[in-house]
């Protein structure tokens, strides 16, 4: 409602025209947080978020969407994902991802399975990826989400129609430990952090010596 701020204005100062104006400010700013809190529910609804609101309730489940994608494109993926949580990491939930990603026919097969003790296959845990079209994302960041959805230590072989596709520099897919892949601009881990090792406690100091005990022991 307009002027809700500035009809508040004691008498004395409602009439002067540069502190109506100045008040008006904030009114203003006001106007805006409150219009922003009364529309709070929709931002967390895909379907009606800002699109940059949308990748980043994506980034709530660990899903990188990217920007170029089409609006609607961006939305179906976060929807999707959120629906196959339960089953991420499963054959089942990333070819469900991958058709949302990519528009097209996606094909998982997994090499995983159960064997005899001493039977097992040489490299069990790696899975092959057909797909029939990219839908317009690039190769490297598809490939990225693809291994972001696998199990730790599952390899895998991508293929656009009849073209495996190279896989990412190791820098890419980099597998150090977390400590290496910290940004330099965040510096080295806060003492106070607990992953950061504790301290050895400082040793007592020794207790002040009385002069009347010294004289006395003298």
């Amino acid at each position: 409602m307009p002027g809700w701020l500035v009809d508040q204005l004691p008498r004395a100062l409602a009439h002067d025209r540069f502190t109506r104006g100045f008040v008006g400010i904030f009114e203003e700013i006001a106007d805006g947080i409150r219009s922003q809190i009364d529309a709070l529910e929709y931002y967390a609804d895909v379907d009606t978020a800002p699109p940059g609101f949308v990748r980043w309730l994506g980034s709530w489940i660990g899903l990188d969407v990217e920007a170029t994608l089409a609006e609607e494109r961006q939305r179906a993926i976060v929807r999707v994902a959120g629906h196959l949580f339960t089953v991420r990491g499963t054959a089942q939930g990333l070819t469900a991802l991958l058709e949302a990603v990519t528009g097209g026919e996606v094909r998982v097969v997994d090499g995983g399975g159960v064997w005899p003790a001493g039977e097992a296959p040489p490299n069990p845990r790696r899975i092959l990826v057909r797909l029939t079209d990219t839908g317009g994302l690039d190769e490297v960041h598809l490939y990225r989400l693809i291994a972001s959805e696998l199990p730790v230590g599952t390899s895998v072989e991508l293929r656009i129609g009849d073209r495996t596709v190279a896989l990412p520099a190791p820098s890419a897919t980099s597998t150090a430990p977390f400590e290496d892949q910290v940004p330099p601009e965040l510096g080295p881990l806060d003492p106070r952090s607990p992953a950061a090792p504790f301290p050895e406690p400082p040793l007592p100091a020794p207790p002040p010596s009385d002069p009347g005990t010294d004289e006395a022991q003298s």
